[in-house]
């Protein structure tokens, strides 16, 4: 049991001079406290990880508990026989879609209705007042949105492999160049290479950004050598 006997009427229930506002234990790794609101209404909060659920109802709220790692809420409520109970959950919309939610009441789905804004689903239930149990469990959690460390490792990743892969054609472009031109020569009887036709054709590729300083370094030493 996280909370008990909390009355909206009588929000010190006990006499002790203590008001109600009792906090959530905090070993199941989550945050939570019970407030009491205009009308007699009852506010609770429950917050962990970077969720926060906020839970409104003008019931008197017997006891409750939250699983934060089934993703489920009881509270049981009550109120006097021929009145109306209200419950509303204000749902974050980072934490699930409309339908990964269900709501029931003593064990049965129950009708409710959901609104929206850019930041929550609000969640209204309705039922007639006696003692009831109140679940409500997501059946799927969206992943919290990382920083963006990740992506942009990744995108990193591809960058360096493509350039890689361009790297590799420039040198094997310049080696076929360079076969190319020894057949020239030996067809036409000469004993040395034109070095110059190369050394422009680098530098052309280093200029224009198609090959990395490394790159560059090994195709010259290559030339040099040759």
């Amino acid at each position: 049991m996280i909370f008990s006997k909390t009355e909206p009427e009588k929000w010190d229930t006990n006499g002790n001079g203590i008001g109600d506002g009792l906090e959530f234990i905090q070993s199941k790794g989550y945050l939570g406290w019970i407030e009491s609101l205009p009308d007699d209404w009852i506010g609770m909060t429950i917050t962990w990880d970077n969720y926060t659920i906020l839970i409104k109802t003008n019931s008197s709220v017997l006891e409750g508990e939250f699983d934060k790692e089934e993703q489920k809420l009881k509270i049981k409520v009550s109120g006097p026989n021929g009145t109306q109970g209200v419950t509303k959950i204000d749902v974050p919309k980072s934490l699930c879609e409309p339908e990964d939610i269900e709501i029931k009441l003593d064990g049965e789905l129950i009708n409710y209705t959901v609104t929206e804004d850019d930041t929550y689903y609000y969640i209204h239930i309705e039922y007639n007042h006696s003692i009831h149990e109140l679940s409500m469990e997501i059946s799927k959690i969206t992943e919290v949105p990382s920083d963006g460390t990740e992506d942009e490792k990744g995108f990193l990743a591809d960058f360096y492999q493509i350039a890689l892969i361009i790297a590799v054609i420039i040198i094997l472009a310049l080696l076929i160049l360079i076969i190319k031109i020894r057949n020239e020569k030996e067809n036409i009887g000469l004993s040395e290479v034109p070095p110059e036709r190369l050394r422009n054709l680098l530098e052309k590729k280093y200029a224009e950004g198609n090959m990395t300083d490394e790159t560059y370094k090994d195709i010259k030493s290559l030339l040099e050598k040759y």
